[in-house]
């Protein structure tokens, strides 16, 4: 897939946007976190990539976020503070 640079430029400010949503979302949750917790939200941000491809958030002057970008990197901010925090990692 070949973006053009106004796309590529969209899709970095999407991903750091939505991933530091994602992440302080992150730090809301309760601890302690299992791994049980982990497996639905490893596959909703996997459907995520499937769920409103054409859906636009924003377009303006060529500059389109759409809401399957969003949602993947909300979803890969929760899971990367969840697993810095290591409470998935002990065996309970």
């Amino acid at each position: 897939m070949y973006l053009s640079q106004i796309e590529l430029t969209a899709l970095s400010v999407t991903y750091a946007a939505s991933g530091t949503c994602g992440y302080l979302a992150g730090s809301r949750v309760r601890r302690p976190v299992r791994a049980l917790t982990l497996v639905p939200l490893i596959i909703a941000t996997a459907v995520a990539g499937y769920v409103g491809i054409s859906t636009r958030l924003i377009s303006v002057f060529g500059f389109n976020i759409y809401l399957n970008w969003a949602l993947q990197a909300f979803g890969l901010g929760m899971l990367v503070n969840l697993l810095i925090r290591r409470d998935a990692l002990r065996s309970q």
